[in-house]
């Protein structure tokens, strides 16, 4: 006992010191591609890119996999990045309010003309935030069937509302993820500067960020280098072929404001730097953009539902499109962004991805991280595991209860699964103690398995003692019993005595002495003897098996020799 608390002590100042003395050390590049090699061979795509900026500028830049056959992924690839466009719409929108050309509180019917089930009060943040109300037009399947029917069409923005249906909820009610408010906030710029969305994005963020992969067809060209997309093309039959150079004009028109964004994993980790350390709004509109309401959501900007190290917040947005999947994260409390890229749509390889790297960078600042964790709700619940997991083993070990440890041990591994999924650190703490807890458990369990339950008979005139074994080999009668055996005999305490071992493998058997104190044949393992109390055994075995059969009941009463009742 004394040596497990000396274990303890050692191992808590082992943690202290790691926490005081180390200092933040990034991740090793090698640790970040094995991570992202590891999730595109897991799923099912063709390849993968990623970017992770550190708070001093430093990139690091990771691909894996392929873009199409002979040709490898490349960190100059630019990706479609999907709804992450959103985040740039309501950054320009909000650098318009900065200049006073617009406000966020204006309806919308200030900007646009009167639509059919559109309702001209709706605010522009509501738009932003999604608390609108306003139908998602994917959720009409008709849109999807003319979107495949003229695949080269270019819808109008007018067009694509007409798809719209009745609102889900009057604006500010409730909130629903909308495509529909993106569309109309791409048409208010439009309108409030005179100039296009690609002209505006180019002029107010790529040139100055110099992010020179970032394009927005179709007001201008396409990338030209786009990494390969795989899909299978709208028809849902599980096919997965090269969709790169298909029609998609309806696609792209369709959601205007809402997705359309091309660019490099690592211009995108630079435009999420910039956004997040002033160089795209003030800080008075990132506050506005981080102003998280319904669904998490802010303004063109999540708050994930996952935490990463030391139970730390991370925030952004994901992305889908044509064959592609994208992640923009950033983790506030360690000044790190992250993009990530994969070449085929819904695959949930980008997410995972996205979570490993924001872990494996985030720990990288361990002090800082469990020092914090220490103080907060999730520290206070490692906390409660592990102490919950020194008692059981203490409990476990000292009162032999093997079945505890496993089960505690197993719970905990249970719940550092689930916490892995949900982006938690807790699972280094759960991973640890359900390993130590279940395994002391397995290792009392062999303990107990290792002993040798021996089933002896040694029987004299009126005596019979049974020692059943579990011995892996066929039992053998050891010469300490045997010597015994002789010395009982021989000193005259009974005339004979029988020693039967026996295990699932086999019997042994040793047999000294004769029948009676008068001599007679000498016993073997074939003698009778007369087993005295134990046939009581043999009579409750047999009640039990009447019982069970129901020819008898527990509650019954048996009449003895006509003097006595006795309750079964």
């Amino acid at each position: 006992m004394n040596g497990f608390c000396y274990l303890l002590g050692a191992g808590a100042l082992w943690f202290v010191t790691v926490v005081t003395c180390a200092r933040p050390v990034y991740p090793p590049p090698d640790r970040l591609q094995a991570a992202l090699d590891k999730r595109v061979q897991q799923y099912d795509v063709k390849g993968a890119s990623a970017a992770v900026l550190f708070p001093d500028g430093t990139i690091w830049r990771g691909v894996s996999g392929i873009s199409h056959p002979d040709v490898k992924m490349s960190p100059d690839m630019a990706f479609a990045i999907g709804s992450i466009t959103k985040n740039m719409v309501a950054a320009l929108m909000l650098q318009l309010a900065e200049e006073g050309e617009l406000s966020l509180e204006d309806p919308i019917g200030k900007w646009l003309p009167s639509y059919p089930h559109v309702n001209p009060a709706i605010t522009i943040r509501q738009m932003l935030n999604h608390t609108s109300g306003l139908f998602m037009f994917w959720d009409n399947q008709a849109l999807w069937d003319d979107l495949i029917r003229y695949r080269t069409k270019h819808f109008t923005p007018e067009e694509v509302l007409g798809y719209l249906k009745e609102p889900p909820f009057r604006p500010g009610e409730s909130y629903q993820y909308s495509n529909t408010g993106y569309l109309l906030a791409a048409m208010i710029i439009t309108r409030a500067t005179g100039s296009t969305l690609a002209v505006e994005m180019r002029k107010r963020f790529w040139q100055p960020l110099d992010l020179r992969s970032a394009r927005l067809p179709l007001e201008e060209p396409y990338p030209e280098n786009l990494a390969h997309v795989w899909g299978d093309n709208f028809e849902k039959d599980g096919s997965c072929r090269d969709i790169t150079f298909l029609p998609r004009v309806s696609h792209d028109s369709i959601t205007y404001g809402s997705a359309g964004v091309f660019m490099t994993a690592e211009d995108l980790a630079r435009w999420t730097h910039a956004l997040f350390h002033g160089k795209v709004i003030g800080e008075d509109s990132l506050r506005e953009m981080q102003a998280f309401g319904r669904g998490s959501y802010g303004l063109g900007l999540g708050r994930f539902g996952f935490e990463v190290g030391g139970g730390f917040t991370a925030l952004g947005h994901g992305g889908a499109n044509i064959g592609t999947g994208a992640y923009m994260i950033y983790l506030p409390d360690y000044e790190v962004s992250i993009a990530v890229m994969v070449n085929r749509c819904f695959s949930g390889c980008d997410t995972r991805i996205a979570r490993d790297l924001s872990r494996i960078a985030a720990l990288s600042f361990a002090p800082k991280a469990y020092f914090d964790l220490l103080w907060s709700p999730l520290g206070f619940l490692a906390g409660l595991w592990s102490v919950g997991g020194v008692g059981a083993a203490i409990y476990g070990f000292r009162k032999d209860k093997p079945l505890i440890l496993v089960v505690f041990g197993g719970l905990a591994l249970v719940a550092g699964w689930f916490s892995i999924d949900n982006w938690t650190p807790l699972d280094l703490v759960l991973f640890t103690v359900g390993g130590v807890v279940g395994a002391l458990g397995l290792a009392l369990f062999m303990r107990r398995l290792g002993h040798h339950v021996r089933s002896a008979v040694v029987a004299v005139p009126g005596l019979l003692l049974t020692v059943v074994g579990a011995e892996a080999q066929p039992p053998v009668v050891p010469e300490n019993i045997k010597t015994t055996v002789r010395q009982r005999v021989d000193y005259g305490y009974c005339p004979s005595i029988v020693v039967g071992l026996m295990n699932t493998n086999g019997c042994a058997y040793f047999s000294y002495g004769n029948v009676d104190l008068d001599g007679g044949p000498a016993v073997d393992e074939n003698t009778l003897f007369e087993t005295g109390s134990i046939g009581k055994v043999f009579t409750t075995t047999l009640l039990a098996d009447k019982a069970q059969c129901r020819e008898v009941e527990p509650t019954d009463t048996i009449h003895y020799l006509g003097l006595s009742y006795y309750r079964v």
